[in-house]
């Protein structure tokens, strides 16, 4: 059965325009990302080095966008033989991505890493992302808002403001050193159902293993490893949600059905029904528990059960207190949230 052969077109709105050519092709998810439902396509490598999706994942590139540790700007144009050579060494898998740049942007909680990809790698990066983003998509919740086409952090809250009736705690989730710590097989695993092919996942995983240079310490490169998301690349907020799309899955699929209980529909039923909600926004998670606050400590410790065992990841417990919703205030997205 032959594969569709995707090329792309480059565009404004959220997502290229894609036109498509041979046949039909179906994928399963099987244990990857999708939490089990199919996915329609799955990229091909020679997607990748399609020149014509390589200039277009260009043309999508910001021209104001900073140079990596190759020192090119956007605003030098890549020439035509330019690309045939970035599309030759991509179809002879010679392609090598550089090491990121990286910078740490301040914040009030100490700095917030952002990684800077060298022009030809941008190019790249560009590419697979307008390739794989409208495949992955449909398949993301509605609990996701983070980096998404269509959402923001105001979807996050609006939802959170109409939905979120009668909580009685809320617990504000952070993860211990976010995504300082992603295992690269458990990333690639969760995007296989889109990247099924042998030399897609090398490239992917290339991409991972280049990691970053800290322009301030050209010689220590200790902290990166093989469990580590290089943070600030054009992908990079996209392998985030595909990452802890599992979780999202689970939260909405397995807790919430088991938790919720009662009848919301009168006053007196309202009182003893039991609901639980949900929302991430990247590694930003609140949970909204109506129930007891053991409940509330229940709902914690599955979240946390699930990420060490499926994602390697935890919760750092002292800065994921269980708050009451009516005396308390929690944060989340930069905004304080209580119900009076």
């Amino acid at each position: 059965m032959g594969m569709w052969q995707k090329r792309i077109t480059a565009s404004s709105a959220s997502f290229a325009v894609v036109v498509y050519r041979k046949s039909f092709f179906l994928a399963s998810c099987g244990g990857g990302g999708g939490c089990g439902h199919a996915f329609l396509h799955c990229i091909s490598y020679e997607e990748l080095y399609d020149v014509e999706n390589l200039r277009a994942g260009y043309e999508r590139l910001k021209r104001t966008t900073s140079p990596g540790i190759d020192g090119r700007i956007m605003r030098e144009e890549l020439t035509e033989r330019g690309f045939e050579r970035l599309s030759d060494e991509l179809r002879r898998q010679r392609y090598a991505p550089k090491p990121a740049q990286r910078l740490i942007l301040p914040t009030p909680e100490g700095g917030r890493p952002l990684s800077i990809a060298c022009t030809v790698d941008k190019v790249v990066l560009s590419t697979l992302k307008t390739l794989t983003e409208p495949l992955f998509e449909p398949k993301f919740r509605e609990s996701s808002h983070g980096f998404r086409p269509g959402r923001s952090c105001h979807s996050a809250l609006r939802s959170l403001r109409s939905s979120w009736i009668g909580i009685s705690w809320l617990v504000p989730l952070e993860l211990k050193n976010s995504f300082q710590k992603v295992h690269h097989d458990i990333l690639l695993k969760e995007m296989e159902p889109v990247m099924r092919s042998k030399s897609v996942e090398d490239l992917m995983r290339k991409i991972l293993n280049a990691g970053y240079v800290d322009i301030h310490n050209l010689t220590n490169r200790s902290e990166y490893g093989t469990s580590q998301l290089v943070m600030g690349t054009i992908i990079s907020p996209l392998c985030a949600n595909v990452f802890l799309h599992s979780l999202d899955c689970y939260v909405e699929d397995v807790l919430i059905p088991d938790y919720n209980s009662g009848d919301m529909s009168t006053e007196a039923e309202c009182e003893i029904a039991k609901r639980l909600k949900y929302l991430r926004y990247a590694d930003s998670i609140l949970l909204g528990v109506k129930g007891s606050k053991q409940d509330a400590v229940d709902m914690r410790a599955a979240v946390q059960s699930f990420l060490l065992r499926r994602l390697k990841l935890d919760i750092d417990e002292y800065k994921s207190p269980i708050l009451n919703a009516r005396s308390d205030m929690a944060k989340f997205l930069g905004t304080l949230i209580a119900y009076g």
